[in-house]
């Protein structure tokens, strides 16, 4: 077994295995099997340190989390949740954009720092599903995968090597450790509430958007009802809600309408997807639904919601949604971090940053800096990749569904948004 370890910038060691160094085989589990989430509602429950978590960091060679390693308080802070607040500054949930070019880790590390949430917090993570990313396989092990009852799926694996045709996937189940399905964004939440902590959770939007416009005119958050159209309800003359916008139903659903106010953290990679910089008043409402994001952000901390955000650069975003965020992670892209006599490097929202020179030019993949106004904490993460090594891209086909009601019920909803 080959294993390295060095000094990381911010006191911990970082330890890297090609192999992990403790498995669950010697107990006759497999990976996410005998831990106390995987082993939920058994008669043998596992011992208290046996979590998810856990298992990550034995796997991924992770080390323990130490917040007295850091000589500032940033990155702990936006770590460690509690409310009241008793061993950081940051009462209730926290934030971060993270910005950095293609290639500088920004996934591996949301991975990273998923794991930390889930170890040091036991809370829930909610890992943004895309159609056409998937970068959360190489935690399939631990992952319930969370799919809409009411659209059609097809999931296959698209391979680098052109000559290698897609493999079709029969079920998701031989991938990732559960799949659950939802009847609509109120039912998910709800279920989410009643999953165990401490656990990983990768969520596929409803092509069918069943019960979106409902929870939109029932908010007081909201004048009148946000629409939300399938493509195969669409008319000729009419464009199909982008399926990005199930997720302002999904914030709305978590945060003012759930029976559950537990610690949960959305991980949403390449938010261009979702809060674009220009945006308008369409047909869809788009505007109305960045203003509700917006406001929903202002009470997220308190409802226990982190929200975690991934772009490319901050132009890509709308300038409404930057503002909100409190803390900035500078990634490993070769570019300079911001200054604070360069003003035009300091982010939308700041009034000013603590770092006075270029600390990040260069700097090597698997490090960061983390950022508000007052602090800053270069920190590293630990590599991540799935046994494959990325061989293939997961993507998953959400479309129309099969089923009668689920048809109907979208009519219906449309129906009432035009009058």
């Amino acid at each position: 077994m080959s294993k390295t370890e060095s000094q990381t910038t911010s006191g911990e060691t970082k330890t890297t295995n090609s192999d992990a160094e403790w498995t669950p085989e010697r107990w006759g589990y497999g990976w996410g099997e005998g831990t106390q989430q995987g082993r939920n509602g058994s008669d043998e429950p596992a011992p208290e340190w046996w979590t998810d978590a856990y298992e990550m960091r034995m796997r991924f060679g992770i080390p323990e989390f130490d917040p007295d390693a850091f000589e500032y308080d940033v990155y702990p802070d936006v770590l460690i949740h509690e409310k009241p607040a008793e061993r950081t500054s940051s009462a209730g949930g926290t934030d971060w954009l993270k910005v950095g070019e293609r290639g500088c880790g920004k996934s591996t590390d949301n991975l990273h720092w998923s794991c930390r949430l889930m170890d040091e917090n036991d809370e829930k993570v909610i890992w943004r599903g895309s159609p056409n990313r998937s970068e959360w396989t190489p935690f399939a092990d631990w992952a319930t995968v969370w799919l809409p009852r009411h659209s059609g799926v097809d999931a296959r694996w698209v391979f680098e090597d052109d000559t290698r045709e897609p493999e079709s996937i029969g079920s998701l189940d031989d991938i990732a450790r559960s799949v659950r399905y939802y009847d609509d964004v109120l039912d998910l939440v709800d279920q989410l509430g009643d999953h165990p902590a401490g656990t990983f959770n990768v969520v596929y939007p409803d092509a069918s958007f069943s019960g979106c416009s409902e929870i939109s005119r029932k908010s007081s958050r909201v004048s009148g009802t946000l629409p939300f159209t399938p493509e195969w309800i669409a008319g000729e003359d009419d464009e199909p809600t982008p399926l990005t916008h199930w997720w302002f139903a999904f914030m709305l659903a978590r945060i003012e309408f759930a029976n559950s106010n537990g610690w949960w953290s959305w991980m949403f990679d390449e938010a261009a997807d979702l809060v674009p910089p220009s945006v308008e008043q369409d047909e869809h409402k788009t505007h109305s639904k960045l203003m509700l994001f917006r406001n929903l952000m202002q009470d997220s901390r308190r409802s226990r919601f982190s929200v975690y955000l991934t772009i490319h650069r901050e132009s890509q975003i709308n300038w409404r949604v930057r503002e909100e965020h409190m803390w900035r992670v500078d990634m490993p892209d070769s570019t300079p971090n911001p200054r604070r006599k360069s003003k035009r490097s300091i982010p939308h929202g700041f009034s000013t940053v603590p770092m006075i020179s270029d600390i990040m030019s260069d700097r090597q993949i698997g490090q960061a800096l983390m950022f508000n106004e007052r602090n800053f904490s270069l920190y590293q993460w630990s590599d991540i990749k799935a046994d494959d090594d990325g061989e293939g891209v997961l993507k998953l086909g959400l479309g129309e569904p099969t089923s009668t009601p689920s048809i109907d019920e979208a009519q219906r909803d449309l129906s009432e948004v035009s009058e």
